[in-house]
């Protein structure tokens, strides 16, 4: 070891992801022919792109019809849970004529 440098050895586990910080953005972003690419990241970007479009509806409902159905159920069964809790506190803050 010479005066000059000061040499850390890095466990080789840990040397990766210390390469992977040290490393420049440039060079980790070569260019990759889309042959070398897996289809199914193309099918990612494909379904990410149909759930980001700008259509005004929320991302809960741009699945398929199935996420609808889902939705309307799901604010039926609250509206009757609030019903009933509305029908509870009125039976039981108006006493029963006997």
């Amino acid at each position: 070891m010479s005066s000059e440098t000061l040499e850390i050895p890095l466990p080789t586990s840990n040397y990766a992801v210390v390469r992977s910080f040290a490393t420049t953005a440039g060079r980790r972003s070569a260019a990759v022919p889309k042959d070398q690419i897996e289809k199914g990241y193309f099918e990612i970007r494909k379904v990410q792109e149909h759930f980001q479009k700008k259509d005004g509806k929320p991302v809960f409902l741009k699945g398929s019809v199935v996420d609808n159905v889902l939705y309307r159920v799901t604010v039926a069964l609250a509206l009757v849970g609030i019903g009933g809790m509305g029908k509870l506190f009125y039976e039981l803050s108006v006493p029963k004529k006997e």
